[in-house]
């Protein structure tokens, strides 16, 4: 046993139905299930299903455009923004995790008021929520947008953090950056910065995560959520953290179906041979996110923790908090204050490398306990 499957064996957390449904919501079915395409899964962040399920709405005429983030570069600066999806190739410039903050109501909703067509829409779950509450007061807008599809999410974190490391890659190269992807490849993967003159750089993706999983530059309004899996989406998706999937040929994306019409969709996908997918327990899909939905949930152990340092953050759960969950809060808003102090960003970027991963580890292992 490797010492990742034993550290899942170890720190296993047993819930019952009620706490179950209570953190990932109303399922009523759950896949794991990757794109029967490899084109599509070349630079996805797990299995390329949220595209091949996109792709299969396109091409049967369920919709006319899809709703989705893109990364790009411009006068060597990472930024993100949404665009409507008409076409595979616009389905495939999408592709792929994205760590940074957008404006989902100034910058999303616009673009599905504009467009002249049937949509579907991907989306983080606290913007999930936004869109279906103004789904609920607007029948125009209801009408236009037959599909939500929320992305699993621990936070999101600042653009501060994305342009401090892509910095730090690019010091001293003579050509500019014209791409970048946050994870490419198995597993964690790597980060991969692409170049004018045609070279590209790969780094582990921990050069990003081991900061952005310690809350360092969170986004304010990410300490005030517990949904991680997107309680208003018609499915929910995400990656599966599962030792026994490190070693799989292909990662495996996570789907939660959430109503009759929804499973309908996927069975479809899967009947068509669109995607390949087995059907598991949805408590399989809460275990893949152990590490980091336990922390994320835990909205009272926050409220509480709060008060210590004067943030004030409403208890909208009043779930009951033991020691450690106190614990994970009080460490993810001590990270998240420093960083947004000048002195603080300069120490976190000065530590050194075995030291912040040290300190992941056992900001993972009390958020486990």
């Amino acid at each position: 046993m490797n010492l990742l499957a034993l550290a899942e064996k170890l720190t296993k957390k047993h819930y019952t139905p009620a706490q179950q449904a209570n953190i990932m919501g109303d399922t009523n079915g759950a896949f794991l299930a990757h794109a029967a395409d490899d084109t599509l899964r070349e630079h996805s962040a797990s299995g390329g299903a949220v595209t091949a399920i996109l792709l299969h709405l396109l091409e049967s005429r369920q919709i006319d455009g899809a709703l989705v983030n893109e990364a790009y570069v411009e006068d060597g600066m990472v930024k993100n923004r949404f665009l409507i999806a008409t076409n595979r190739a616009d389905l495939l410039r999408a592709q792929g995790s994205k760590y940074m903050a957008v404006r989902f109501s100034a910058q999303a909703l616009p673009l599905i008021r504009q467009f002249d067509g049937r949509l579907a829409v991907v989306a983080l779950p606290c913007d999930t929520a936004i869109l279906r509450a103004a789904l609920q007061h607007d029948e125009a807008l209801a009408q236009k947008v037959i599909w939500l599809i929320s992305l699993f999410c621990g936070h999101n974190s600042l653009p501060e953090l994305t342009q401090h490391i892509v910095a730090k890659q690019t010091r001293g190269k003579d050509s500019a950056l014209t791409a970048f992807q946050y994870r490419a490849g198995h597993w964690r993967g790597e980060m991969r910065l692409s170049f004018a003159d045609g070279s590209q750089t790969m780094v582990p993706f921990e050069s990003f995560s081991n900061y952005q999983n310690l809350f360092f530059f969170c986004e304010k309004k990410c300490l005030y959520c517990h949904d991680h899996f997107g309680y208003d989406s018609d499915i929910s998706a995400g990656d599966v953290w599962l030792s026994a999937m490190k070693d799989a040929a292909v990662k495996p994306t996570a789907l939660l179906s959430r109503s009759q019409r929804s499973a309908v969709l996927l069975q479809a996908c899967i009947d068509q041979g669109e995607l390949q997918a087995e059907s598991v327990d949805t408590s399989l899909v809460l275990q893949s996110q152990a590490r980091s939905v336990r922390g994320h949930y835990n909205l009272s152990a926050r409220s509480k923790a709060g008060k210590l340092l004067g943030i004030k953050i409403p208890d909208t759960l009043h779930a009951k908090v033991n020691l450690f969950d106190w614990l994970t809060a009080l460490i993810i808003l001590v990270n998240y204050r420093l960083s947004s102090k000048a002195w603080g960003k300069k120490l976190i970027f000065a530590l050194p490398r075995p030291l912040l991963k040290l300190y992941l580890y056992l900001f993972k292992g009390i958020e486990s306990l």
